[in-house]
């Protein structure tokens, strides 16, 4: 098993491996499978916060969608589709006032339209294009709303961004070719 994320009351999500990848609710020594009626392989819990949602994805039949949990009924999780109708939209971080951010193909499906950043309020998505329009992926969001993950620039070698608003911020790597923006506090410090 693996433990992604914790909030403040203890509450711990993640992913545990029985059989396949499987999202996981974790309080008080007792692990929850937070996604039971899936019997695909690949689903996860990214991130909690302090209001006791948690986030991730889940898979059904033709979807790898955004996943809203509440830690009042961790084994129910709701799917989240965006608007224009794509199958393909992970969540992978939620702030404390219910702001989520991910990413999501365009198109109809994975590997179908750009894959971009996304931020989600609970009723309007905001995309995020990566530098020069590239595909990009929103991994942190903090408790001011800005969003940091990678863009694709240079395709498989990512690259650490930060956006302002929805514009992208290329940052330095650490001297390596490649980066990612795992993490985000409130002073905009980030880590990846």
């Amino acid at each position: 098993s693996e433990g992604l994320d914790v909030n403040d009351a203890g509450q711990v999500v993640g992913r545990s491996y029985s059989p396949g990848f499987r999202a996981f609710f974790w309080q008080d020594g007792t692990m929850i499978d937070a996604d039971p009626q899936s019997d695909l392989v690949f689903t996860f819990a990214a991130s909690i916060n302090n209001a006791g949602f948690f986030v991730g994805a889940v898979t059904r039949p033709g979807v790898y969608g955004g996943a809203l949990w509440n830690v009042t009924s961790p084994s129910s999780p709701a799917l989240v589709k965006p608007p224009w109708g794509g199958n393909c939209n992970p969540f992978k971080s939620i702030n404390e006032s219910g702001l989520i951010v991910g990413e999501a193909w365009t198109g109809s499906g994975c590997e179908q339209g750009q894959n971009v950043g996304t931020i989600y309020d609970g009723v309007n998505w905001t995309l995020l294009p990566g530098i020069e329009g590239k595909p990009a992926s929103a991994n942190t969001v903090n408790n001011f709303g800005h969003a940091a993950g990678n863009d694709h620039l240079v395709p498989g070698a990512p690259r650490p961004v930060h956006w302002l608003g929805v514009t992208p911020i290329e940052l330095e790597t650490l001297g390596g070719a490649q980066g990612y923006v795992l993490g985000i506090d409130d002073q905009d410090t980030m880590v990846g």
